[in-house]
């Protein structure tokens, strides 16, 4: 028979250029990439063989008996082993290459087991080819080799759908279509034997897969050189597969930042390619990952070489170095540790982002180790995080109040409305604890309007305004709700729904949020003050806030930190400054509030200086809603 090899040859061409570029490139260690690695090296071998053996057989009279045998079961071994290797390749793509599919992989290789056996044996049985003096003879059990692919193709497909949630759809689809791609192929040559097609639908399908699932390039940082944060996600999951504990270090900038700023974005990168090349040095050949743009991130093998892999790469960077001709003075805090039995990378990658916050409030270049303590304060906020979500669904919060006393009146005329975060497990979640949480998800925009909420229903069903002295019910407002365009029609809705008048409420900004304001925060607070909506500034004397942040943002309160207050009774400067804020601030027409007043000492002087209000525990801690209303009828008769 005279094969046609045209097609054959191209596709070997092809498949080279593949395989050589793939191999040239930084690749992960990882299974699937070891599969993938044997895989594209079978294909490359098996069309070259089918190549050779097609002009060995045509020219079987003069090419010796033993090479024709060596050369056509060498061929038909690689037709089995190429699908089978796309099975464990598929198994390893979707993280399942483990011991508890150990006995199902074993199984699954019956098959090819068996066609070992066959082709090894060929030589003395004939069942699948015989090769005489004159002639190539197809052997009767030859349709087995058919037969095993087709059954390796398949068993792909049902474990395409078996693992389908474990893979992400491009994978699924790519793979799906190379089966597609060989089936056609083999058929077509089973059809027309002289028609050597396998090599093509082969070179195809794995360039296919190459460009979409296994191309190096999608794996690299390329300013750096370094892997990505997608190749530490993929190697952070086979890590926890095959190994029970996870070492893990980070390496954060210091001040990135104020560096691109002072000298520019360009002399930024060229640090960060610094600081890559050092950890490089220092590292005993980890392989190191650019988590983003100021945070790399590597995987050391065990816990010893963690620590003191840390250790170096901290004593590494932290000092002057010489990027593009000039000394810079380089700083980063270190991150490392090691956890037991993870098997989410996303708990990995929250636990980072949580320590590099804690170590960087430690200062520069600091070193920090994820121990047990830090990871039983990290469990708890995974908590607070998850319980915060439910509490916003099921309206798990309670509204606290703090009576504010009038100077004037000699009254409780005030109250400050604080949200309480009570936990069936947790016990009372404070503030300090869930706020930032809230704030940076967003979700405390949704808190805010359960607050508002609560109170305007707690001031209508008591019917405060009428049975109580209480003037005022003030509730605290983050800068990220009146960031919201529509923060001051909701509000508006709100007074209007439960019949509440608009000056009957007074929201509270803290300093530093206030001195940060921009121009659409500054327009909720004059559009809701229109509407009669009045404003405090909260915690003043600690953020950085200034004369024209009080004049220009529509505050009619100022409530005086009780740092403040406590530095008042320290010292004769602490005093005149205190003395004078108030006298500042009254001649505005602002009217005062003095927190934290715990003493008796501390309620006669507040009252003596010409403060308008005084809030603290001298008076009573904040307390639940029922609580306020005995006191507020106790004090207040």
């Amino acid at each position: 028979m005279h094969y046609v090899i045209n097609y054959e040859v191209c596709a070997l061409l092809f498949l080279g250029i593949v395989c050589a570029d793939f191999l040239s490139k930084k690749r992960l260690p990882t299974k699937s990439n070891r599969f993938f690695e044997l895989f594209i090296l079978l294909g490359l071998f098996d069309i070259t063989l089918d190549i050779v053996s097609a002009y060995t057989v045509e020219n079987v009279s003069t090419v010796p008996i033993a090479l024709n045998y060596i050369l056509n079961t060498a061929f038909y071994l690689l037709q089995i082993a190429l699908p089978a290797v796309l099975l464990l390749y598929v198994y390893a793509l979707a993280g399942n290459f483990v011991i508890e599919y150990r006995k199902q992989i074993l199984i699954h290789m019956i098959p090819a087991f068996a066609m070992l056996v066959l082709n090894l044996t060929n030589n003395f049985t004939g069942l699948i080819f015989m090769v005489t003096r004159n002639e190539y003879i197809h052997g009767p059990m030859f349709v087995c080799i058919y037969l095993a692919t087709l059954y390796y193709l398949l068993e792909v497909g049902l474990h395409l759908f078996r693992f389908r949630k474990s893979l992400r759809k491009i994978e699924v689809r790519t793979i799906y279509t190379f089966i597609i791609f060989i089936f056609i192929a083999v058929a077509i040559q089973f059809c027309f034997p002289a028609y050597l097609l396998t090599g093509v639908g082969i070179a195809v399908a794995i360039a296919m897969m190459y460009l979409t699932l296994q191309n190096p390039d999608e794996l690299l940082d390329l300013m750096t050189g370094s892997f990505n944060r997608n190749s530490f996600i993929v190697s952070l999951k086979e890590r926890m597969l095959y190994d029970e504990t996870c070492s893990v270090i980070v390496v954060a900038i210091d001040e990135m930042k104020t560096v691109n700023n002072l000298l520019g974005v360009d002399m930024g990168d060229a640090i960060i390619r610094k600081v890559f090349r050092v950890i490089a040095e220092s590292s005993e050949d980890e392989m190191i990952f650019r988590l983003s743009g100021d945070k790399f991130a590597l995987l050391p093998s065990t816990k010893i070489s963690c620590r003191r892999i840390a250790k170096d790469v901290r004593e590494s960077i932290c000092r002057e170095h010489i990027v593009n001709g000039a000394e810079v003075q380089i700083s980063a805090c270190v991150c490392y540790g090691t956890v037991s039995n993870v098997y989410d990378y996303e708990y990995i990658l929250k636990l980072l982002e949580y320590a590099i916050p804690v170590a960087k409030a430690n200062g520069k270049g600091s070193i920090l180790e994820i121990d047990d303590m830090m990871l039983k304060r990290y469990h708890r906020e995974l908590d607070i995080q998850k319980a915060l979500h439910e509490a916003i669904e099921n309206d798990g919060f309670d509204i606290y109040l703090q009576p504010i006393y009038s100077v004037k009146t000699g009254k409780f005329t005030q109250a400050e409305a604080l949200v309480r975060f009570p936990h069936q497990k947790l016990g009372m979640i404070y503030p300090n604890e869930f706020i930032p949480y809230a704030e940076k998800t967003g979700n405390i925009v949704k808190i805010g309007e359960i607050v508002l909420n609560k109170v305007c229903r707690f001031i209508r069903d008591n019917n405060l305004m009428e049975t109580t002295a209480i003037e005022h019910i003030e509730i605290n407002l983050s800068a990220i709700e009146a960031l919201q365009h529509s923060f001051p029609i909701k509000v508006k809705k709100i007074l209007e729904n439960y019949g509440i008048p608009a000056g009957y409420i007074v929201f509270e900004m803290t300093e530093t949020a206030a001195s940060n304001a921009n121009n659409i925060v500054e327009n909720s607070l004059r559009s809701l003050n229109a509407h009669g909506v009045s404003f405090a500034l909260d915690d003043y004397g600690t953020g950085y806030a200034n004369i024209d942040t009080v004049i220009r943002l529509p505050f009619s309160v100022i409530k005086l930190d009780k740092s403040m207050v406590r530095a008042y009774f320290k010292n004769r400067k602490s005093a005149l400054i205190f003395r004078d804020t108030v006298r500042m601030v009254n001649d505005l027409d602002i009217l005062t509030v003095a927190e934290g007043v715990e003493t008796e000492n501390q309620f006669k002087e507040m009252s003596e200086l010409g403060v308008d209000y005084i809030q603290g525990y001298y008076f009573a801690r904040p307390m639940p809603t029922d609580e306020f209303l005995k006191f507020i009828a106790n004090n207040n008769a």
